[in-house]
């Protein structure tokens, strides 16, 4: 199939993908899987991975699409209904009678048996009692599909996504200036928002149109957002997803977890959003196949009206940047329980991932260690370090970042890596329903830490500093290739006389000056607004002159006599571990600290396996 082709499907297939998923809830929360992941910001988790604590959805922000399908998902074969449920789940009587366990027995929830039937008609609305049946009963299919049972269920509401678009655009009223200057500069830098666009406001953009509902932790309680307007429906696959969550609350406190820079929010999204989306994808393919004993309840947004559900994220980098979790977690979470069980997977919440490479790669768990980098402040007297008072005072991006970074063009028409590289497609051309992305790129593959910092003048202008360290020289100038590749399609224009250094203008969505400074496997990517204040904002950097760029030479040998950037303790001494602080605000990232207790779900992955 041809790029142009490839990315016809793609697009159909992701619009349908991102609309109704979870997206920027991010830290705290958890998301069912809907459409937007690796969110981080808020305490929800939304149905994408989020920026919130909400995991979002994905966020984004989330829709965990990799892993193994629904369908091979290891089950109990040792039941009455065959390889419906987990051995753990108890067996119901013929008569559907309460256990004499009560709620301690796993299947059985608030008078409801995993296999009960409700006959509840959902065509023209729940009443609030068919609502707590409903959730009840779904609730004690997730405890028969994950081996844990719920002690209480939070309070469900269902909300139109205008009500949410409303209710979300509150939650970032109150960003400070120096937070959405961070988030500015960065999206800057891995430009993804242009220089006249508010990252705060692009964030909020993207939860609202693309996350299906939310798990907020900090308050336990489920939001489903319902595509019809008219008439609020409910969609019983992002109710399980958030179930999800309030589940896993229960047993693993949600809110305990760092997550503080863009990388380790991922990781830790990845089992938290992997853990559910890889049981929400169950539910759902027993929903689709008719396993379950009565049909489910699917919102399709049929309302008369145009939807929203046909519409693209409002940037598709930010999707993807928080989409990662959803996709790579479900196949994380698989491979550990394939080890030792649940067990195995239960352990996991005691030992998170410090890395979403942990997560991209399963084989790599425990073993990989990211560098973290030593980035002295050598600005000038004419520029200021951005600071914050809680959590570390830059980002790590990390490889599923970059990853996003290099994807976003594509669905503009300019794709800097080939469509096919990073859309796991059937030999039909339909993209995997269970695995869509890829995130092991060949220009991000040799990842092995980065710092990114903000800085601004008097004048209220900003520049970045990014630090980036790679395998080897060779895996370095890779990501430069592709990195510049993306400055052109930017309308990033190279300064005559220079290498790796340029200036954006006329034409442009972006208003500065970008140079790159390789250094054997080290590169430093510095921004400001003009090229003469590029080395004011960093002097240990230099703009090189034509022909003098060490990648010149096709084997990546650089002069490696400059160590500035040596792999030890930051020297600001403003590295953060989990051992030091359970704050999880984020330069630039944490932004929703008011919606970071957020588990977002992605709607639209949920929706599009449903219309394939």
């Amino acid at each position: 199939m041809g790029i142009g082709n490839t990315r016809v499907a793609v697009v159909a297939a992701f619009v349908a993908l991102i609309v109704l998923s979870g997206t920027v809830a991010g830290t705290v929360g958890a998301v069912a899987p809907a459409a937007d992941a690796n969110g981080t910001d808020g305490t929800t988790l939304e149905r994408q991975t989020a920026n919130e604590i909400a995991l979002e959805g994905q966020t984004a922000d989330g829709t965990t699409l990799e892993g193994q399908t629904a369908s091979s998902l290891e089950t109990a074969t040792t039941q009455d209904d065959g390889d419906l449920v987990q051995a753990c789940a108890a067996n119901p009587p013929d008569d559907f009678a309460a256990p004499a366990d009560g709620n301690e027995t796993i299947g059985w929830f608030d008078g409801y048996w995993y296999n009960q039937p409700l006959e509840v008609d959902a065509s023209d609305g729940l009443t609030q009692a068919e609502l707590e049946k409903v959730s009840a009963r779904t609730a004690a299919r997730i405890e028969a599909l994950r081996c844990l049972s719920f002690e209480t269920l939070p309070p469900v509401e269902i909300v139109d996504r205008e009500t949410f678009a409303e209710e979300s655009a509150g939650q970032y009223e109150d960003v400070d200036q120096r937070t959405r200057q961070f988030d500015n500069a960065q999206f800057e830098t891995l430009l993804l928002i242009g220089s006249n666009d508010d990252a705060v406001d692009v964030r909020q953009a993207d939860r609202s149109a693309t996350v299906g509902g939310y798990y907020d932790y900090v308050n336990d309680e489920i939001v489903v957002i319902s595509e019809n307007s008219e008439q609020l429906q409910l969609d019983e696959a992002i109710l399980a997803h958030e179930l999800g969550h309030a589940l896993q609350d229960q047993h693993f406190p949600l809110e305990e977890y760092v997550r503080n820079t863009t990388d380790r929010d991922n990781a830790v999204l990845g089992v938290i959003e992997g853990d559910t989306h890889r049981m929400e994808q169950q539910y759902l393919e027993y929903c689709e196949n008719d396993r379950w004993n009565e049909p489910c309840i699917l919102d399709d947004g049929v309302d008369g009206g145009e939807g929203e559900q046909s519409q693209a994220p409002p940037n598709w980098g930010l999707y993807f940047m928080q989409f990662q979790p959803y996709s790579d977690g479900p196949s994380f979470v698989q491979s550990v329980h394939d080890e030792g069980g649940w067990d195995a997977v239960n352990a996991l919440y005691d030992d998170m991932p410090d890395s979403a490479v942990e997560v991209i790669y399963p084989e790599r768990y425990g073993e990989f260690e990211a560098n973290d980098l030593d980035v002295p402040d050598r600005s000038s007297d004419d520029w200021d370090r951005l600071a914050f008072e809680e959590g570390p005072n830059y980002n790590v991006i990390g490889q599923a970042g970059l990853s996003a970074m290099f994807m976003d063009p594509a669905y503009d028409g300019t794709p800097v890596v080939p469509p096919e590289s990073f859309l796991n497609l059937e030999a039909s051309g339909e993209i995997n329903t269970t695995n869509p992305l890829n995130y092991d790129l060949e220009p991000t593959s040799g990842w092995q830490g980065d710092k990114l910092y903000a800085y601004e003048n008097g004048n209220g202008e900003t520049a970045t500093v990014w630090a980036l360290e790679w395998e080897d020289a060779n895996e370095a100038a890779t990501f430069v290739e592709t990195y510049e590749r993306l400055i052109d399609v930017r309308g990033g224009d190279r300064v005559d006389g220079t290498a790796h250094t340029y200036a954006f203008g006329d034409g442009s969505e972006f208003d500065m000056a970008l140079t790159i400074y390789p250094e054997d496997d080290r590169l430093l990517i510095v921004t400001a607004p003009t090229v003469d204040d590029l080395t004011a904002v960093h002097d240990d950097i230099e703009v090189l002159e034509d022909g003098e760029s060490p990648l010149l030479d096709g084997n990546g040998e650089t002069d490696d006599s400059n160590d500035s950037n040596d792999s030890e303790n930051d020297a600001d001494g403003d590295d953060l571990s989990a051992d030091e602080s359970t704050d999880d605000s984020i330069p630039g990232f944490g932004i929703g600290a008011a919606v970071s207790t957020l588990l977002l779900s992605f709607a639209g992955l949920a929706r599009f396996r449903r219309n394939r």
